[in-house]
């Protein structure tokens, strides 16, 4: 077996071992253990409200650890479960892997005309990542979830749906922190459904 059938069954497994929230009713899969009960029903409200309001689909996902990128297994999670309006792909797939500390949001197609990279990527840095260096991940994937909440709504064209606009591939912003200070560089990150863009963060 060569390396790449390696990575795609270690990630298979991954994707297994994940339980799509949607057949519990929920739109958070907390399998790292992370997020208070409060912090939990609170994400499942705000994702909740965009599915309601815009029929947009937001799941939440927190895991230990991964093997290979965690990049890989958002891609994987998002076509697996299938997020988001076939006709539409307004899905949206909020990953935080606790080890090494990273967070995956991956758009689908139809939503990166306004969740595009820069902005999802100074987002992150301005919103997220402040708690998470304080690990309370409940509130920065909730602070997160809010602020795309507010921009598809702000943006909206018509009651009950957010716009669709296509935007042409561009290379996703990456935002690197260390004592509090972060670097911004430039990756370019190529995934099914959408493209993703990353949040590395280091716990105080």
């Amino acid at each position: 077996m060569n390396g790449s059938c390696l990575l795609l069954t270690a990630l298979a497994l991954s994707v297994a071992d994940i339980p799509d929230p949607r057949d519990h009713d929920s739109w958070v899969a907390d399998t790292a253990e992370v997020i208070t009960p409060r912090g939990e029903i609170s994400l499942d409200r705000i994702a909740g409200d965009l599915n309601r309001d815009l029929g947009v689909e937001a799941a939440v996902v927190t895991v230990r650890g991964v093997d290979g990128d965690p990049k890989d297994l958002a891609t994987a999670l998002f076509a697996e479960w299938g997020i988001g309006a076939a006709h539409a792909d307004n899905g949206i797939l909020v990953l935080l892997v606790v080890d090494p500390g990273r967070v995956e949001i991956e758009p689908g197609y139809g939503l990166e005309g306004l969740l595009t990279d820069g902005w999802l990527g100074t987002m992150q840095a301005e919103t997220m990542v402040p708690h998470l260096e304080r690990a309370e991940f409940g509130k920065g994937l909730a602070a997160g979830l809010e602020a795309i909440d507010d921009r598809l709504r702000s943006q909206s064209t018509e009651a009950g749906e957010a716009p669709r606009q296509p935007a042409p591939s561009t290379p996703v912003e990456t935002s690197r922190w260390k004592g509090g200070l972060w670097l911004a560089g430039i990756l370019v990150v190529a995934l099914i459904g959408g493209l993703a863009a990353t949040a590395i963060f280091r716990r105080r």
